[in-house]
This record gives structure tokens, sequence and C-alpha cells, in this order.
């Protein structure tokens, strides 16, 4: 009975030590899977992806709100997720299969979210990716430690994710530009106005 009624949050918990994770690191899906608890040093807040694309090796931050969620997960809700000591050096388990989390289950309870959270845009996963690394070039980071960060093999792999960049320094430019707002239409429209009546 403690088990049916922990696993809901032990779930929550779970995967919202995933996705922030994810969000801080920039891993990908099938990074996130290969994850063993003996990757994760809490004092170094680092973690190791093993043989990532192309067969990698990389470090990545932990970040503070991933380690608190991560923490928790480990502490108080991953024994719900354990059966019989299977896989248990895996750090997510999925709920069912008392085994390693699976690329499909985080895609299926990542679409359950944009669900509950009512977006109509069709997202996955792999937008975590796009968003921060977004995130980090608005933020003024070097391209070259975001190529380092996402495990990319070539700069021009990284420079692909610029145009969300440049796309929202458009949408910025638009808002903002006085002869691209909406304000400037009004007031050019106002001027119209006038020199019909001259």
């Amino acid at each position: 009975l403690d088990v049916i009624e922990s696993i809901e949050p032990a779930v929550m918990v779970r995967d919202r030590a995933i996705f922030e994770f994810m969000y801080i690191s920039g891993v990908r899906v099938g990074e996130v899977v290969k994850l063993n608890i003996e990757d994760v040093d809490f004092e170094k807040e680092e973690v190791m992806i093993r043989d990532g694309k192309g067969s990698k090796d990389r470090i990545v931050p932990l970040g503070t709100l991933s380690k608190k969620y991560m923490l928790e997960y480990l502490r108080c809700y991953r024994k719900h997720f354990l059966g019989s000591g299977q896989e248990e050096k895996a750090l997510f388990i999925s709920k069912c299969g008392k085994k390693r989390i699976t690329v499909g289950l985080i895609e299926v309870q990542f679409r359950k979210y944009c669900k509950q959270a009512k977006l109509k845009k069709h997202l996955t996963p792999h937008c975590i990716r796009h968003t921060m690394t977004t995130h980090l070039l608005e933020g003024g980071a070097d391209i070259k430690h975001v190529k380092e960060l996402l495990g990319h093999k070539s700069i021009e792999t990284t420079v692909v994710y610029t145009h969300y960049l440049v796309d929202s320094i458009k949408r910025i430019f638009r808002k903002y530009h006085p002869r691209e707002s909406e304000l400037y239409e009004e007031v050019s429209q106002e001027l119209k106005e006038a020199v019909k009546k001259l």
C-alpha cells in the first residue's frame, strides 16, 4: 500500500528531476537513459555523460535546482520503482518495468505534461535542448563553450542553433523598434489623418 500511495508523487519527482537536468545541461534524451547513479557527483555538482553521440564522454553541470530534485528522487522515491535488484545501477527507473527508463517513456511523459499545461505546439523533449541553447546564447555565452556543453563534434553543428537566437531577435525587433511596432503604425495613421485635414 505504501508503494501504491507513493508512486504518483514518485513519478512526478522523477520526471521533474529528469527535465530539470535536461534543461540545465542540454543533454539528449538518449544520454539521460544511460545515466547510472555513479555518474552523478553531487559534491562537485557535475555529471559524467558516458558514450554520448560520437562515442564521446563529457562532463556537464548539475545545477542547483536540478540537484535538489535529483537528491529528492534518490533519497525518497527511487526505491518505489525498484524490483528485485534489476538495473539497480541505473539512475532513472521506469514505473512499470522496474528497470532503466526508456527514451519512449520520457517522450510519453513529456507529452503528458505539455498537454496538462495546454501547450498547443507539438513539442518533444529535444525542444528542451534547443531552449537551453537559445537561452545561453541570448545570455551571451561563448558558442565554443556551448559546443562543448552540447557534446558537438563540430562548431558548425552548434551554429545551426543560432537561428533560434535570430528568430528571437526578430521578435524583439518587431515589438520594440519604432519603425516596426504597433505604436508606430498608430502614429503614422494619426499623421495621415492630420495631413488630410490640412
